[in-house]
């Protein structure tokens, strides 16, 4: 069986600091999307991105392995509205790519205040061991 190993480097998660009426802070849970609810949220559809790397390997006869950058945009809303994945390796296959992006925006996240919160991080795809 093939597995994918995923590492993820988040940047550019917000912080949301809401205050009551008299200007006294107020931490709502809720409202903040930080990196590691995005990096759960991931992994729980890890299976999506999956499929991907095991069609690309049923169609090709071949595996591979290799690094690419995703890089994606989360509305306030969950929707993720912009991705795109970046293969460090020019042999790296395009339609692993073009798919692990469609996986990407049918990911939904939970609603956040934070404003669009953009994600980059690489992933490593790589035939599973023994």
């Amino acid at each position: 069986m093939e597995k994918i190993i995923i590492l993820l480097l988040l940047i550019s998660c917000g912080h949301v600091t809401k205050r009551d009426s008299a200007g006294k802070s107020l931490e709502k849970k809720e409202a903040r999307l930080n990196a590691e609810l995005i990096r759960n949220t991931v992994l729980a559809n890890l299976p999506q991105i999956r499929q991907c790397y095991d069609r690309q390997i049923k169609r090709s006869g071949k595996t591979f392995k290799g690094m690419a950058t995703m890089k994606f945009s989360i509305k306030e809303s969950g929707i993720v509205n912009q991705a795109r994945v970046i293969p460090q390796d020019p042999t790296f296959p395009r339609s692993v790519g073009e798919c692990v992006s469609s996986a990407l925006k049918r990911i939904k996240f939970p609603p956040s205040k934070n404003g669009t919160v953009k994600v980059s991080g690489p992933f490593n795809f790589s035939p599973a061991k023994g």
